[in-house]
């Protein structure tokens, strides 16, 4: 027979409060880096997309993460600069942050110039190093440096031509 009943009680009302202001505050956090105009990405030690925003996705030409995740990173850049960000990458899984410009081929054949600061990002649960990188696309700014190297190369060839005929 029962003699007794005992009931515990304990009031979660602090850690419900704790959880649902960090999920808003992630939720916060989600919607600045998916409108950032610029590529934030997190890279694996071994060179994998990990995560990667809708600016990035967009410079690489990708529908969606799992589109770019199939290869590593360093795969869809142009193979001259695939050594540069190598050592880059090296570096950051040493502590140290850097900064390079490199071209890149996007999925459907688009080239574009990128330029990537990268910089360690600790995983606190694994005590992994990973690469954070924020990259902005300055292709136009490329194509305008060699506009205006192609100027000043025309302008210094007629330079010559008139020293030339005075």
């Amino acid at each position: 027979s029962i003699v007794g009943v005992v009931l515990v009680f304990s009031d979660v009302t602090q850690r419900y409060r704790v959880e649902q202001a960090l999920r808003e505050r992630e939720a916060r956090l989600r919607t600045i880096i998916d409108t950032e105009p610029e590529c934030v990405k997190v890279v694996s030690p071994e060179g994998r997309l990990l995560e990667m925003n809708a600016a990035g996705l967009a410079m690489l030409q990708a529908d969606s993460l799992a589109d770019v995740q199939e290869k590593q990173l360093v795969d869809y850049i142009v193979p001259a600069y695939r050594k540069a960000f190598a050592d880059l990458h090296r570096r950051v899984m040493h502590g140290e942050h850097g900064v390079l410009e490199f071209e890149v081929v996007g999925l459907k054949g688009t080239p574009r110039w990128l330029e990537t600061h990268a910089a360690p990002l600790v995983d606190p649960v694994r005590g992994q190093t990973m690469l954070l990188g924020v990259t902005r696309d300055i292709t136009e700014r490329k194509h305008a440096e060699a506009e205006r190297a192609r100027m000043e190369s025309q302008l210094r060839t007629a330079e010559r031509m008139e020293a030339v005929g005075q």
